[in-house]
């Protein structure tokens, strides 16, 4: 009988031996995983971020709407985005779920607007405004500066957050 005990107790052993490995395995590949997602979030809206102050985006749109103020004219402004900018973000999203909060709400955000004001920007450099009141030009052109900024201050906050979690 204590020998089928000590086999019991050993086989026992033995499984929840194997049981804590894998648990470590898993825990550790999700953690390499989550780390990796992180970091290539970062270098697409760290990239973007850059973009967007290099060419002046923001002072742009701002100087074409105080144009417009002054000389009560509309005019058009655009950039050309007909490049996929978001290749990071489409092939990530799944993952998205293994960062803990604010992460998952900030990047939804950056990339939601930035899509919203893309699509904008692809309206406008198709069919122009589509409006000849300058008043509605004014602020429409408004709306995108203060989208923009919002834009880089979430994308700020992110790549803030994601080098305290995962710079090493």
């Amino acid at each position: 009988m204590s020998n089928l005990l000590g086999v019991a107790l050993g086989g026992s052993i033995g499984v929840a031996g194997s049981i804590v490995s894998n648990w470590f395995l898993e825990s550790y590949r999700r953690e390499r995983l989550k780390e990796s997602a992180a970091l290539a979030f970062r270098g697409e809206i760290y990239s973007l971020l850059i973009l967007i102050d290099r060419r002046d985006y923001i002072n742009h749109l701002k100087s074409v709407k105080a144009y417009m103020e002054e000389n009560r004219e509309v005019r058009n402004f655009s950039f050309y985005a007909e490049r996929e900018y978001f290749f990071v973000y489409k092939n990530y999203i799944d993952k998205i779920g293994l960062f803990s909060n604010p992460l998952p709400y900030k990047i939804t955000k950056f990339y939601t607007l930035a899509s919203a004001l893309l699509e904008d920007v692809e309206r406008i450099n198709k069919q122009g405004l589509l409006t000849a009141n300058v008043d509605e030009a004014i602020r429409f052109y408004d709306e995108m500066a203060n989208f923009m900024e919002e834009i880089v201050t979430t994308g700020h906050d992110i790549v803030e957050i994601i080098d305290s979690r995962y710079s090493h």
